[in-house]
């Protein structure tokens, strides 16, 4: 739904709206034409400040998630945390992206969003931590799972 791609034509075309005078100097077609810019700088606010919220909250749980397993004395070499977690613990100039993600050397544990695609399915739940989202499409839960053996 959002892209931060959009944020330039989102903001800019509102603002050009608003800052046309008519040809005619018509002010009531010229006041409507504020007001839908208006609207929709208050509807891309409102929305934008939701999303980067639920996206930190989501962020904020998953790092919870990956200290708690640090906390625990499990090695960051078991743990595949995404991207982030691997690159800052295991970075390494050799970058070969195996089917288990940059820098991913065992994925004994794993944090996700999701438990139901064929990466996950030899995994059993640890831990399942709720997210505080506004959003109703939003992520709900980060997942901390380890590998049946």
């Amino acid at each position: 739904m959002y892209d931060r791609y959009f944020i330039i034509p989102f903001v800019t075309i509102p603002l050009f709206i608003l800052s046309i005078e008519s040809e005619n100097e018509n002010k009531s077609e010229h006041t409507i034409s504020r007001g839908y810019s208006a609207i929709f700088i208050a509807f891309l606010t409102i929305t934008t400040t939701a999303l980067t919220h639920d996206y930190l909250e989501w962020n904020r749980e998953k790092w919870n998630s990956l200290n708690s397993l640090l906390e625990k004395k499990i090695q960051p070499q078991e743990i595949n945390g995404g991207f982030e977690f691997s690159g800052q613990y295991l970075y390494t100039n050799y970058t070969k992206n195996n089917k288990k993600g940059f820098w991913v050397i065992d994925d004994k544990y794993k944090v996700t969003t999701s438990t139901k695609d064929e990466a996950t399915e030899n995994y059993t739940i640890l831990n399942k931590k709720k997210i505080n989202t506004w959003l109703p499409m939003s992520i709900k839960y980060v997942y901390t799972l380890r590998r049946n053996n």
